[in-house]
């Protein structure tokens, strides 16, 4: 144990790091200042203590690297890289204490005073800076990558010292995408071609390096121009294993199919994989879901779709992109009822999407309910999916079991869909449930306080034997005022004359003494 880890505290070490950052060094602090050094950067692999890193850390630390020995600069880095360090599941648009360490940093100036060093470093020193630019490059984290893009010829003389390849392919993937059609980026890649054999990479490693940098371009705001899509369909349907470097060329693939799709060869391939093996199933799918338009999407009706409701959706990626296909296919009013007539309908419950046992696909079972709730919205198809064996029932009962509130308000917005078409069979009190709570939530969603109105009006005016039934769920309180109070309210105070008709034809088919009621407490809750 050393003296600083004996006798002083991690705030001490910070306190002290700061201090002789800030004067000319001298050689006997080396030996304490080692020991600080390295002693925080081990306490900074905890996510904890990262947060509790003091905002003036990242400015000590180039301090240190302009004035101090290869040592310093060595441990410098490796504080450097573990405050840039995430060791936690990332969230999309989410900001973790990696994100504040890495920012800090770039504002110090560490990135500039670190590639300043790559240029003149040996071989065990610029593993360690090359680790600090790794970890603030992970998840293309911004500013660092902006910065970074504009020094790659840095980066292509480390890759000539035929050392640490790996790890520069990996930050050059991540900065690529800053600007995909910059002409740097492929001049030095034409230039780095004349050695990468004789990099200390396997040929996977360097197909699978390449393959990635292409679906960053892809999936960047400004795609490449030019890109060679017969090649990467051809290696995506005959290349043997290389699965990782495969799904990174579908992935570009899927993100630039709305701009390609028209291409014969594109258009050709997806109809062709549709009955391949299940990552190109997968892709086509996913292609033409992505690039769905109006014109698109009669064209695929009119063309595909037999053959998409025959692919094999037992395997959960296929299933996926299928009803996310689907689904874009029933946007448009065009399409409904010939889909309908398809049996996409019937499809999807003999699929078994609702089921218990599917549950951990959240996302399908949302997407399968959104593709039915368009559908429905057409007479012919409300007729036929109440004809549906087990279809309703499927539905109600993930309702019943779902604590996903966004999913149940959307079965209940398929439900009144089909209620305004075929009230007679939409009678189950459960269904009734189901539009009472999109009742209760169109007091923070407008558009399902009108769907729910119109819904329930229809069922009160039509279905007699029900009225009873329906006013005694209305009556009930949950968390605020009844249902009822909340229509009366609406009845006297609503601003849109639409929706206060419609109310006013629902509460006519109730019981007019309580609806009285209901009026004079809305009446007082107004005063």
């Amino acid at each position: 144990m050393s003296f600083s880890d004996s006798l002083m505290s991690l705030q001490d070490q910070y306190d002290l790091v700061i201090q002789l950052s800030g004067r000319e060094p001298l050689a006997e602090d080396d030996k304490l200042l080692l020991d600080c050094l390295h002693a925080i950067a081990v306490a900074l692999r905890d996510e904890h203590e990262r947060k509790r890193a003091p905002s003036s850390l990242a400015t000590s630390l180039v301090d240190l690297m302009r004035t101090g020995t290869w040592m310093i600069i060595e441990a410098c880095a490796r504080v450097a890289a573990n405050l840039a360090a995430d060791n936690g599941e990332r969230l999309p648009m989410s900001c973790t204490e990696s994100d504040t360490g890495r920012t800090e940093l770039v504002n110090a100036g560490y990135l500039e005073s670190t590639l300043h060093l790559l240029s003149s470093v040996s071989e065990t020193h610029e593993r360690t800076l090359l680790a600090s630019l790794l970890n603030m490059s992970v998840d293309r984290h911004e500013p660092t990558c902006r910065l970074l893009a504009q020094h790659l010829p840095i980066f292509f003389e480390v890759l000539e010292r035929q050392r640490n390849g790996p790890w520069v392919w990996e930050i050059l993937a991540a900065t690529a995408e800053q600007d995909p059609n910059m002409f740097c980026i492929s001049y030095r890649l034409e230039y780095s071609a004349r050695f990468a054999e004789a990099l200390k990479l396997s040929d996977e490693d360097t197909i699978a390096n390449a393959c990635g940098i292409l679906e960053r371009l892809c999936e960047s705001d400004a795609p490449p121009a030019g890109l060679p899509i017969e090649a990467m369909i051809d290696f995506i349907e005959h290349a043997t294993g290389l699965g990782i470097s495969k799904a990174s060329l579908i992935n570009a693939l899927v993100a630039v199919s709305p701009a390609v799709m028209q291409l014969d060869i594109m258009w050709q391939t997806m109809e062709r994989w549709l009955v391949a093996r299940e990552d190109q199933v997968a892709c086509a799918l996913l292609c033409l879901g992505n690039a769905v338009n109006d014109t698109i999407a009669l064209r695929i009706v009119d063309t595909l779709l037999p053959q998409v409701l025959l692919v094999d959706a037992s395997i959960p990626t296929v299933q996926h992109a299928m009803i996310g296909l689907l689904r874009n296919l029933s946007v448009p009013i065009a399409t409904r009822i010939t889909m309908g007539s398809a049996g996409v309908m019937e499809r999807l419950v003999d699929m078994g999407v609702w089921k218990e046992d599917r549950d951990i696909l959240g996302s399908v079972q949302g997407g399968a309910v959104v593709l039915i709730k368009n559908l429905c919205r057409e007479a012919p198809n409300a007729s036929r999916f109440v004809d549906i064996p087990d279809g309703i029932e499927q539905l109600l009962l993930l309702h019943a079991r779902s604590d996903d509130r966004a999913l149940r308000l959307e079965i209940a917005r398929l439900f009144s869909n089909i209620v305004r078409h075929r009230n007679d069979r939409m009678q189950d009190e459960r269904i009734l449930d189901s539009l009472v709570e999109m009742l209760r939530a169109g007091e923070e969603f407008p558009i399902l306080l009108h769907e729910a109105v119109v819904a329930i009006a229809v069922l009160a005016a039509f279905e007699p034997r029900i009225r009873p039934v329906l006013l005694g769920k209305l009556l009930v309180e949950t968390d605020g005022d009844a249902p009822l109070v909340q229509l009366a309210r609406l009845a006297e105070s609503g601003d849109k004359a639409e929706l206060r008709e419609n109310v006013h034809t629902l509460l006519a088919n109730l019981d007019p003494v309580i609806v009285k009621s209901a009026i004079d407490a809305a009446r007082q809750l107004n005063a």
